[in-house]
């Protein structure tokens, strides 16, 4: 991908800039590689500059407090809207307000990740960075050539979750103790395979008499109409679920599954995994994380003898992910299979 105001025109780079709305164009006798394409656009910008300086009402670049009040105004879902107003305030504007985004530096950025941002996951490093990455890409290419923000070292990977299954004793430990909709959500987590997201997303109107349909999903407090993959699915009920499903008062098809005592639906599901993490070290059980009882659900699908292609699309997985998951217990019921047959052999 080329860079903005730069193009080809035979083999050399031909820069694009405006003056009182009338479009200048300029061969420059740098070839169109990425190199050149580098020099090229710092001809513009300086052009730019030039022209601006000799202006009545020079514009210089803004500064990142000013270029984040122009974003905000931009239309923004309301939970958007929070979201950039959060990682502004808490890390961006409290070092960067004041200074014109054409002197922000990539440096600069990540020395605000590592001093300020180290007890946050890579994930949550990396939403910090999009929201900042978001802002500054106003500036390209008028006032830098770049966006800082996007830069090799700024780039995370998220940590992979750790496949940690609790045991079938642990899990009817668990389950033995817990109550109400915490009993409900856990049922449908360790039975389903659910994410967390979809259970708090399910309404009435997706239980239709031994099966889930599960369509969407919550995340951080915001309505999604898809899944996390994108992709709708029949989940079929463990006997256990759909008894414990169809035991449950039923409100409206539209209304929440999972309900508050004041009848409305969760919008988060955090408070679920606290009280499971409680009640794993009340009970003696060795920490999970509470996502483990999706893995939980899978892997004892797997000792059962499940196909594998079954399993993860009950799940909502790419049958290659799901492989690449649990690849351990698949081998070790493929393991036990040949096995078996090699026992029968005189």
């Amino acid at each position: 991908m080329g860079i903005p105001g730069v193009r080809n025109k035979r083999g050399k780079c031909e820069i694009r800039w405006y003056e009182h709305q009338r479009l200048r164009t300029k061969v420059l006798p740098y070839p169109f590689t990425p190199s050149g394409q580098q020099k090229a656009a710092a001809v513009r910008l300086a052009l730019i500059k030039e022209f601006k300086r000799g202006r009545s009402d020079p514009l210089n670049a803004p500064t990142l407090l000013k270029l984040a009040q122009q974003y905000l105004e931009t239309p923004l879902a309301p939970s958007s809207l929070r979201t950039v107003r959060s990682h502004l305030n808490k890390y961006w504007l409290e070092h960067l307000r004041n200074v014109p985004v054409d002197e922000i530096t990539s440096l600069d950025i990540q020395r605000i990740v590592t001093n300020h941002m180290r007890h946050l996951s890579a994930k949550s490093k990396k939403t910090r960075v999009s929201t900042l990455h978001a802002i500054l890409e106003m500036a390209v290419p008028d006032y830098i050539i770049r966006n800082p923000a996007k830069h090799p070292k700024l780039k995370f990977k998220p940590e992979k979750r750790l496949v940690d299954p609790f045991t079938i004793e642990e899990r009817d430990q668990l389950l033995a103790n817990l109550t109400g909709m915490d009993l409900l959500f856990y049922q449908i987590r360790f039975y389903a395979g659910l994410r967390p997201g979809e259970v708090i997303a399910l309404t009435w109107a997706d239980l239709h008499g031994e099966r889930l349909f599960v369509s969407k999903g919550i995340t951080d407090g915001t309505d999604r109409s898809t899944t996390k993959t994108g992709v709708e699915r029949v989940v079929n009920l463990h006997p256990k679920l759909a008894a414990a499903l169809h035991n449950t008062p039923k409100r409206f098809g539209k209304s929440p599954i999972i309900t508050r005592p004041d009848g409305q639906g969760y919008r988060r599901y955090e408070a679920f995994s606290k009280r499971l993490v409680q009640l794993q070290a009340d009970l003696g059980i060795r920490y999970r994380d509470p996502y483990n009882a999706r893995h939980t659900c899978a892997t004892l699908m797997l000792e059962a003898g499940m196909e594998p292609g079954y399993c993860a699309q009950q799940l909502g997985h790419s049958t290659q992910m799901f492989l690449e998951t649990y690849s351990r217990w698949v081998n070790q019921s493929a393991n036990e299979r040949e096995h078996a047959k090699w026992k029968n052999v005189d």
